[in-house]
């Protein structure tokens, strides 16, 4: 069943994040020395309370290089009328622990650059928004000479018409390396994914939430719109539920999933959401291909792209058992959680995990690459910041990332779903393609791109994993799914396979085995699969009693049903 998850109200209206024809403000005033007229910087006071609103980010560059102009823009509403804006440009950051600490406006280096400016002096963008920009060029009039690469909190600060501070917001200018650098980018995956399900119910009905569905078609809509490579992983049982639904938004949800299959890659999935540990311990391993081959075959049915294999997006139990599983179904690649595997060894690493590692198999198995979710970046995602603040944290997280090691070819996966803002994910997925240091990629390619982790001596680093309990497989399921699926052999042969009460029934039973249900609702759906055989054949009668004469030695003996 798909059903939508807690959160507090957002407004939903799509900002236009990115819009031609800017008008650009150059904000003179020598680096370092605030302009005679301008007021010291206000701080909070001890209670940590601002005086005022800050202002509202609409948007902003996601990196500038020397030379450039970086713009900043910001909701005109947020703007005191007859105020002015400061800006103050600190010193970079030098770890990511300080970068932390920036976005709260706390442990900020030396100010490079400190300028005020009227409101009614600033450009406005073609979306109304009003327009901050600093050029880098050191020859352009007051332009900033810094040319150190890096990421340089930069506050901006509402002052009313006396000049009294009114409230800061912090962002980040990310000042991109020379042109001769030839670094790698950091290879981002946005993983689109949409709830899994289970849709169809035991008794034949289908549970899907409406707000659920008008809230991931927006979604859907606002990803495929930025046109830039993102991933889709969409469970396929709630997929095909989502398709056959008549609704405007059910539609306009496969619509936008369509166009973003298009043009970044499908993560196959299993037909329902499935455990490989549990299916190993309930002694069912041949259910996962089935699970994979029903998945891909509806995924391409409805997206009409062939889904990648060679990625699985981990659940909390994957142990070794799901490992071996896992490769034997033509899984190379694993995303798991931070907290899903031991930690590196003392002395290995000091730096971000962005690097491949090994995953142990059981049963004498080839291990599997890995990579590891960023719970620093995550934790941005689904926040209370405005969408553009939201957006240009995860940018400039990921974009320090790059700064730890800009050498190593690293890459880092991102999972969004419909609980982070449609123009949240369009702000990213464009700042992805617009940064000079940060570039998105198929999933698949972020684990072929990145360099491995690797040893002092040379060898690949390998990780244990620190699984969960899976959650159990019913025991009438585990005991009379093989008859079941042999009643189901025999019944195609007697209706054929494109008979929809076989593809339900089919259903019923995948669902049989999937993570997602409790052991009741599995038992449920294993009766519901024979019962739809047993509602057809039912149906088939004979007359009570006929009397047929033979008056030949052969003949043709008519039968009825």
């Amino acid at each position: 069943m798909i059903h939508r998850r807690g959160r507090g109200h957002r407004p939903r209206s799509l900002l236009a994040l990115a819009a031609a024809g800017l008008a650009v403000l150059s904000l003179p005033g020598a680096a370092g020395a605030a302009p005679p007229d301008r007021p010291a910087r206000a701080v909070a006071s001890a209670s940590g309370q601002e005086a005022g609103p800050a202002p509202v980010l609409t948007g902003q560059t996601p990196s500038v290089a020397v030379g450039d102009t970086f713009e900043v823009r910001l909701d005109p509403a947020s703007l005191p009328a007859g105020g002015s804006v400061a800006v103050a440009l600190h010193g970079r950051v030098r770890s990511r622990s300080e970068l932390a600490a920036s976005m709260d406006g706390e442990g900020l280096r030396t100010v490079v650059y400190d300028v005020a400016r009227s409101v009614t002096e600033l450009g406005t963008s073609a979306d109304g928004s009003r327009v901050i920009g600093i050029s880098l060029d050191p020859a352009a009039p007051g332009g900033l000479n810094v040319s150190a690469p890096g990421v340089y909190p930069l506050e901006v600060t509402a002052l009313d018409a006396a000049g009294a501070r009114l409230g800061t917001l912090v962002t980040h200018l990310v000042l991109a390396p020379q042109p001769d650098d030839e670094s790698p980018p950091l290879s981002v995956a946005v993983v689109a994914r949409v709830p899994d399900g289970p849709a169809l119910q035991p008794d034949g009905s289908i549970d899907l939430d409406p707000e659920v569905l008008a809230e991931s078609a927006l979604w859907a809509a606002a990803l495929a719109a930025s046109g830039a490579p993102v991933n889709v992983a969409v469970g396929p049982e709630a997929l095909s539920a989502i398709a056959a639904d008549p609704r405007p938004p059910a539609a306009e949800l496969v619509a936008g999933l369509r166009q973003l299959a298009a043009t970044g890659s499908v993560v196959a999935r299993p037909y329902a959401p499935s455990s490989p540990d549990a299916l190993a311990a309930a002694g069912l391993p041949e259910e996962l291909a089935r699970q994979m081959d029903a998945g891909q075959a509806a995924l391409r049915d409805i997206l009409g792209v062939s889904p990648s294999p060679g990625t699985w997006l981990a659940g909390g139990d994957l142990d070794e058992a799901g490992v071996g599983l896992l490769r034997g179904v033509g899984v190379r690649h694993v995303v798991v959680a931070a907290d899903q595997v031991a930690p590196l060894r003392s002395g290995l690493l000091s730096l971000s995990l962005a690097q491949p590692f090994l995953l142990p198999a059981d049963d004498d198995a080839d291990p599997i690459d890995a990579l590891s979710l960023d719970d620093q970046i995550l934790e941005h995602l689904d926040s209370d910041a405005e969408p553009a603040l939201e957006a240009s944290r995860v940018l400039t997280e990921l974009a320090m990332l790059w700064f730890e090691q800009p050498g190593v070819p690293r890459a880092a996966v991102i999972p969004v779903s419909p609980r982070v803002r449609p123009e949240v994910v369009s702000a990213l997925v464009s700042g992805l393609e617009r940064s000079h240091v940060l570039e998105p990629v198929r999933v698949d390619d972020a684990f072929d791109r990145a360099e491995p982790l690797r040893q002092p001596g040379g060898g690949r680093v390998d990780r244990t994993l620190t699984p969960e309990d899976h959650a159990p497989i019913a025991r009438p399921v585990r005991t009379g799914l093989a008859s079941a699926r042999r009643l189901l052999a025999s019944f195609a042969g007697l209706v054929g396979d494109a008979e929809p009460s076989l593809q339900t029934a089919q259903a019923h039973l995948l669902l049989a085995t999937s993570s997602a249900l409790d052991e009741t609702e599995q038992e449920a759906h294993l009766t519901a699969a024979t019962a739809v055989v047993d509602g057809v054949t039912g149906m088939v009668t004979a007359p009570v009693r006929e009397t047929i004469t033979l008056t030949a030695r052969d003949g043709t003996v008519p039968l009825t049903l």
